[in-house]
């Protein structure tokens, strides 16, 4: 056996270890493939169901604060720093479960209602006194998991929204 031929002996040993062929995985592909958003989307989809958790789409990331509308009620996103939040017991429990089935949540955002009703409140017995500033109300919030598909996108989880 010259050299030439025991070269592509050991590739061949190497491309089909232990005399299995090699075969490419048809649901993983690169960030630049647009395949791969619907790829992870197919992949996840089946397990966050199954833990109560709704997909809403494939959607680029927010760096500030944006506005998204679900169930006829605005909320406004922001991406969730390391503050640590309290969440109800459900929701808890649900991101836990997610985890422990290994989704690869990259980015995660926090959304606070704001109320499409009106606000009013009594004038002033004097006008010396600022009634334009807005009053304060409470919140309700949501939690959305982001996984990622590609740079600054991803397939958005909510996984859990509750009421004050």
């Amino acid at each position: 056996m010259n050299m030439d031929e025991r070269i592509d002996s050991g590739l061949a040993r190497r491309a089909a270890p232990y005399g299995l062929a090699v075969s490419p995985d048809k649901d993983l592909y690169e960030y630049t493939d647009p395949r791969n958003e619907i790829a992870v989307e197919r992949r996840w989809r089946p397990i966050c169901e199954r833990h109560g958790a709704a997909i809403l789409g494939i959607r680029d990331v927010p760096t500030s604060i944006v506005r998204l509308e679900l169930d006829g009620i605005e909320w406004d996103l922001e991406p969730l720093g390391a503050v640590e939040r309290s969440v109800p017991t459900e929701t808890f429990h649900r991101w836990r479960a997610l985890e422990a089935e290994d989704v690869p949540f990259h980015w995660w955002l926090w959304g606070e209602e704001q109320p499409q009703r009106p606000k009013f409140r009594p004038l002033p017995e004097t006008y010396a006194s600022n009634w334009s500033e807005p009053m304060a109300m409470p919140r309700d919030p949501l939690l959305i998991g982001v996984i990622p598909t590609t740079p600054g996108r991803g397939v958005w989880v909510l996984i859990g929204r509750w009421f004050h």
